[in-house]
């Protein structure tokens, strides 16, 4: 199992704004964007009972899990590549996830929030006109409840088995000021998300709301209104997706690049390229004989002139 957890080693903070530092920074992202998984290290987090599980895709730019983890050293000595934002890491597989508490909350906020919206969703969904008090009840038979909310976790990575990558935010907090990039963690887009339930029928003044009415309703809220952070600017939308898993491009295989290690350590070293914008080394992938990367990992910018 390739466990993302050994980036958050207990050493991370002994060795602030050296050389030794920088370059296992610098290592280590490498390794983030690179790791892609099989279906045998998916496998693991299934569970069995299928009736109350749907399979969602992540949609251009991502999803952010997390932001408020503990993070890199930011100001504090760290290197300017460092991860300026907290993620989510499930700690058995190492994979992304989206906690069942968060995936709760989300839905529940959206009870709250758009309660017209969710009324129109079952309308249209089931033909079941549903009135305001009838939904007060229904939010309270969902979430205070006996049904349980579990973790969402990765069921397929996008093609080429990749589930993480890079991305910047650039606040301007003056129109004069210089602003800094700020680099976060994020799931890509096109990974797809199984979501878990343990849901029971519900009977609210009579009228029946069956554990798939409500498998529905949630994802339709999940794809309308999305969850993690920043869904205000496009990030943590989902779309449907299906259960079947796709075959994988035919690229270079990342798991064997130099950082990560073989049964026996040995280790490969597949073809680089310099970005010519901010010098950050690139592995190269192809399929067919053509190159597939052409922008950088790091900065975004075009890595052929």
């Amino acid at each position: 199992m390739r466990n993302l957890n050994l980036l958050f080693y207990k050493e991370y903070y002994q060795k602030l704004g050296t050389d030794e530092f920088k370059a296992d920074v610098e290592r280590l992202d490498e390794i983030l964007i690179n790791t892609r998984f099989e279906e045998k290290d998916y496998i693991l987090s299934q569970i069995v009972q299928e009736d109350c599980v749907f399979i969602l895709k992540t949609t251009y730019p991502g999803l952010l899990i997390g932001a408020g983890n503990p993070h890199g050293a930011g100001d504090i000595g760290g290197s300017d590549d460092d991860i300026n934002m907290g993620f989510s890491f499930d700690f058995v597989t190492g994979q992304p996830y989206i906690p069942g508490s968060s995936v709760k909350g989300v839905l529940r906020s959206h009870f709250k929030d758009h309660p017209e919206a969710i009324r129109e969703i079952i309308s249209k969904l089931e033909n079941i006109d549903v009135d305001e008090e009838t939904l007060k009840k229904l939010e309270l038979a969902i979430f205070d409840n006996a049904d349980v909310f579990l973790d969402a976790v990765v069921f397929d990575g996008d093609e080429y088995g990749r589930l993480l990558g890079f991305d910047y935010i650039t606040p301007h907090g003056r129109a004069t000021k210089n602003p800094t990039p700020i680099k976060f963690i994020k799931v890509l887009p096109d990974v797809r998300f199984e979501f878990r339930f343990v849901l029971s029928d519900k009977l609210i003044d009579g009228q029946l709301f069956t554990k798939e009415i409500l498998l529905k309703l949630f994802k339709e809220l999940l794809c309308v209104f999305g969850a993690g952070a920043k869904t205000n600017v496009g990030y943590g939308c989902f779309d449907v997706a299906d259960n079947t898993r796709t075959p994988k491009s035919d690229v270079a295989k990342l798991s064997d690049n130099s950082y990560n290690h073989t049964r026996n350590n040995n280790r490969q070293n597949p073809p680089k390229i310099k970005c010519p914008n901010c010098g950050y080394n690139n592995f190269i992938y192809k399929k067919d004989g053509k190159t597939k990367n052409i922008q950088c990992f790091n900065c975004h910018k075009a890595l052929y002139k």
